[in-house]
């Protein structure tokens, strides 16, 4: 494993337990150690010298060999300090038994070898040591040539300009891009770019030209509009000459492209943006996955659990319980996961981590009297003083030397005090145990496992991403992370299609990453690695990850002559069998005031709304057998209880939903209806809003073409 070890000179050497050769002698009373000069080390000769070839094993016998420090029967370093160099403190001491590091010129360390100049002192003192953080400027290496195998990347110079610094009232930098001959520069609030290996010269006319130059980055040139990428880098994704981002602080997601910043988010989506964006919290929080734990053993770097709430994550810090309610942060920190099937985990820790926990029991109480005890009143009788030895484990081991009483036959003892693992006031019955003077007795008593939690700090993230497949950009909004919770009201993925400017679909699965590689989109649900659009297995659409199916629905508006008040009769669609209506509702009727019982005063406004309208195959169902539905529907002949198939079209009478009389609130009449719910056909209004969705019976997880939509429309008297 490399080291840094510091050094005096720029031309000297560090020479660590020398094995070869013989004790070394001379007539020198003084040693020149590099660095240090003319010094005098305590010496129990005058004919040792340094630096020379010595004979011995490790750090401690070396030294003793040259007489310089400690006694060889001793085996160890003496810490007198009048036997130590005065240059050297206890930290060197410890570095000198432990490494036994020498700084030396001479080559390879030998006696009367060649010594290189010393050079000049290797040191540099800064006017002002403290660190800075710069959160709005860019530093640089020296370069990397692979061809050659020149590399300079852990070189920074001081001597050159190697510091290019931004507007830092624009916040700090949150992500950098490499655009061909440019390099891409978001700060929270605002893009620019930077020229690398060029510079631009402007003349007194205002015209500027590029030219070459050796600057690693020249000029930075911003982008109209103070646009950024607010705290959200995760958000970037790039395709060809495109990029697009989040800006959360401005409610908006962006393309940057050859025409400079567009605002995508306006295309149709401004107010659904603005209140999702609103709703994530960049500031970190601390969220907990909590489990059991199967098997431990005291202070250990390894254990077992079972039943995690939430994904584990690498990097976790340990909470244990034993109340279940007050959690202790342990120090330890997860540092490996494996799983063992059947939702068991072992868990790698560090450091270790005491996960049983046995009472500290302090004083028991004699609960039968006998020779040598005193009975005393009550539940509590007389107390009696004991040593005691918590055990790690099932059992805890009472040391009783310190109570010389005499011989006793002790039934059962209660536990006054405990600590954690063993609940005061617990009787422990002990059978036939003879207590005599200096006896160990051990009280058998579970000691606590505690249950745990594992914490991170973890914040909202909107994730970003190209898929690649589709032609998409893709968003994830995530107001809990994935690790945490997969719930659909925790995140909101969507998608933007460049050939119609406009986000054309929203998804039901939560990724934790997401990008594209070789024509193929994949994703990452926390660990796992997923390859979307996938069809080496048939029906397989609508299935993310390992959840259930997920249906697919399209959602639009019916507006035909918008100043029109309409009935909608029916509805048809082009297309593949397997879709229901889920959802057919006219446009709200205005708003009615009245009181309610002369006290309370309520708005209402009415709407026509349908029943659902069942799939060809869902709705189907046997004249003869009308309990035999759907697939179960064998006997002809059939009718259908919601789309009909007539000339390759699916075509739907439309009925409105039924109002229950014992709540009527739940779809209310309006005043002065007479037939009104079920009994009515057809849906009044100036427009209507439409929500087809796949249904769970006709070839599910195949593939749903939806063509066209249409509906039969009279115009309303």
């Amino acid at each position: 494993m490399a080291a840094i070890v510091e050094v005096d000179y720029f031309n000297s050497f560090w020479t660590k337990r020398i094995h070869t050769g013989a004790p070394c002698t001379s007539d020198l009373d003084e040693l020149i150690v590099p660095g240090f000069g003319s010094v005098s080390p305590r010496l129990t000769s005058s004919t040792s010298t340094y630096p020379g070839p010595v004979s011995f094993g490790d750090a401690i016998t070396g030294l003793q060999n040259q007489n310089l420090v400690g006694d060889s029967s001793a085996g160890a370093l003496s810490d007198d300090d009048d036997k130590w160099p005065a240059w050297w403190n206890s930290a060197e001491k410890q570095k000198l038994r432990e490494g036994y590091f020498i700084e030396d010129s001479r080559i390879r360390g030998g006696y009367g070898n060649t010594q290189v100049n010393l050079g000049v002192r290797a040191y540099i003192n800064e006017d002002d040591p403290t660190s800075q953080r710069r959160f709005a400027s860019l530093i640089y290496s020296g370069p990397y040539n692979g061809l050659t195998g020149f590399n300079e990347t852990n070189v920074f110079s001081v001597g050159e300009s190697i510091i290019k610094s931004v507007d830092p009232a624009y916040r700090s930098i949150q992500k950098l891009y490499a655009d061909d001959t440019n390099l891409l520069i978001l700060q929270e609030n605002k893009s620019s770019y930077a020229l690398i290996d060029k510079d631009a010269i402007y003349s007194a006319e205002g015209s500027g030209t590029v030219t070459s130059t050796n600057l690693v980055i020249g000029q930075v040139v911003p982008y109209l509009g103070e646009y950024g990428i607010s705290q959200n880098p995760e958000s970037f994704a790039t395709f060809g000459f495109q990029k697009y981002y989040v800006d959360k602080d401005r409610s908006t997601v962006m393309r940057l492209s050859r025409d400079g910043l567009t605002e995508i988010a306006n295309y149709g989506m401004v107010d659904y943006f603005r209140d999702q964006l609103g709703e994530i919290d960049n500031s970190f929080k601390l969220y907990y996955t909590t489990a059991t734990v199967v098997s431990a053993s005291g202070l250990t770097s390894t254990f077992t659990i079972e039943n995690p709430d939430h994904e584990l994550e690498v990097g976790s810090e340990i909470f244990t319980t034993v109340d279940g309610i007050n959690y202790t942060p342990t120090g330890s920190y997860v540092e490996n996961i494996t799983d063992l099937g059947a939702n068991q985990f072992t868990i790698d820790c560090k450091p270790a981590v005491n996960l049983i926990v046995a009472g500290a029991v302090t004083n028991l109480s004699i609960t039968s009297a006998g020779t040598g005890y005193v009975a005393g009143s009550g539940t509590n009788d007389t107390t009696v003083p004991i040593a005691p030895t918590p055990g790690i484990g099932v059992g805890l081991t009472i040391d009783w030397t310190s109570n010389a009483l005499a011989p006793n036959e002790l039934t059962s003892v209660i536990i006054n005090q405990a600590g954690s693992g063993y609940v005061s006031a617990d009787t422990v019955t002990l059978s036939g145990v003879v207590v005599t003077t200096d006896a160990v007795i051990t009280v058998t008593a579970t000691p606590t496992i505690p249950t745990i939690k594992l914490g991170s700090y973890k914040r909202g993230r909107i994730l970003g991403g190209y898929d690649i497949y589709s032609k998409h950009y893709i968003t994830s909004l995530q107001t809990v992370p994935a690790f945490y919770s997969t719930l659909p009201n925790t995140f909101q993925t969507l998608s933007f299609d460049e050939q119609i400017n406009g986000w054309v679909s929203r998804y039901s699965y939560k990724p934790t990453t997401l990008d594209s590689l070789e024509n193929t989109y994949y994703t990452t649900d926390t660990y796992k690695l997923y390859k979307q659009f996938d069809d080496t297995v048939a029906n397989k659409r609508g299935y993310f990850y390992d959840n259930a199916y997920a249906p697919s629905s399209v959602t639009f508006i019916a507006n035909g002559e918008p100043t029109t008040s309409k009935v909608f009769q029916t509805i048809s669609y082009e297309g593949s069998s397997g879709w229901n209506v889920l959802s057919f509702d006219g446009d709200f009727e205005g708003e009615d005031f009245r009181k309610l019982n002369g006290l309370m005063e309520e708005y209402e406004q009415y709407q026509d709304q349908t029943t659902v309208v069942y799939s060809y195959l869902e709705g189907k169902y046997e004249l003869s057998n009308p309990s035999k539905t759907g697939v179960l529907a064998q006997a002809p002949p059939f009718a259908h209880a919601g789309f009909n198939r007539k000339e390759n079209k699916y075509v739907a009478n439309l009925v409105q939903k039924m109002t229950d009389e014992t709540d009527p609130s739940t779809y209310p009449p309006r005043p002065g209806e007479i037939i009104f719910g079920n009994t009515m056909s057809g849906i009044k209004g100036f427009y209507a809003t439409i929500t087809m969705i796949t249904d769970s019976t006709t070839e599910v997880g195949g593939e749903k073409e939806l063509f066209s939509v249409a509906s039969k429309v009279v115009k309303s008297s």
